[in-house]
């Protein structure tokens, strides 16, 4: 990892004043070509995202199906434009209806040999579950009404969309929730903190939203809050096996290709 020394050398306009880095910008104009945010910066965030679900995968690989289908409801933002005149893509109607058919598949998973769970953590992930089942059925009947009503008389109170993304935001709470339940409890912590302070407004903002600025104005916190992350990774503070750590290393990289793009 570098220090802020080394992070200093690096990139010589970045100036350090007590013990950490300031950056003196908050947006990309006139420092980087919007095709290069484009092609570059956020393919690696989404990198970065990917390789940390990668690694909860690795600590709790009971959580694969329940991250397979989190990545579907993500990716399947690119056919849900906000527009109120523009409605969802029918592609969009599809991923939903892949989680519906796969929900039921999820709960075996919980049965991980040599992982024992009390009868109330199974309680609490059976109704998150079925919370996410009723949000996810509930979003697919309002997203037919919207595609069969769209620009009729007979237009449905989803028209718009606002409803629609509510109920997308609840989903991807749920899968958030469920995914959290399965980390052992040695590091949910540092996980959880990583995931809501690092991981998810990467996605949500620079990787869905395309917010160039919010990256650049955020940059310093961010990379103090992955520094102080992987530092625990490094010392052995959180405990993972190899393969985990080599992920850790691995998004280490990637963030550090991304000051390298944007410093």
């Amino acid at each position: 990892m570098l220090g802020m020394a080394s992070l200093f050398f690096l990139f010589p306009w970045a100036l350090a004043a007590e013990g950490r880095v300031s950056y003196h910008f908050d947006t990309l104009e006139g420092r980087i070509a919007p095709e290069t945010f484009r092609r570059y910066v956020r393919p690696s965030v989404r990198e970065v995202v990917e390789n940390y679900f990668a690694l909860i995968q690795e600590i709790a690989p009971e959580s694969a199906g329940i991250v397979r289908l989190r990545e579907s409801l993500r990716d399947s933002a690119i056919h849900f434009p906000r527009g109120k005149d523009i409605p969802p893509s029918t592609q969009a109607l599809w991923a939903h209806y892949g989680i519906d058919r796969e929900i039921s598949l999820i709960l075996p998973t919980l049965i991980v040999p040599g992982r024992k769970r009390d009868i109330d953590e199974v309680m609490v992930f059976r109704n998150i579950l079925s919370e996410l089942h009723r949000e996810n059925v509930a979003f697919i009947r309002e997203m037919e009404e919207v595609l069969l009503t769209f620009e009729t008389p007979y237009v449905g109170r989803g028209e718009g969309g606002g409803n629609l993304h509510g109920r997308r935001e609840r989903i991807g709470l749920h899968f958030d929730q469920l995914i959290a339940l399965l980390l052992p409890s040695s590091v949910s912590g540092d996980f959880k903190s990583l995931y809501l302070n690092f991981i998810r407004p990467l996605e949500n903002r620079v990787f869905t939203g395309r917010e160039d600025s919010y990256l650049m104005a955020n940059l310093e916190r961010l990379n103090n809050i992955w520094n102080a992350f992987h530092m625990r990774v490094t010392k052995s503070s959180i405990k993972m096996d190899k393969r985990a750590v080599d992920t850790a290393q691995l998004m280490h990289r990637r963030w550090n290709g991304i000051l390298k793009i944007l410093l």
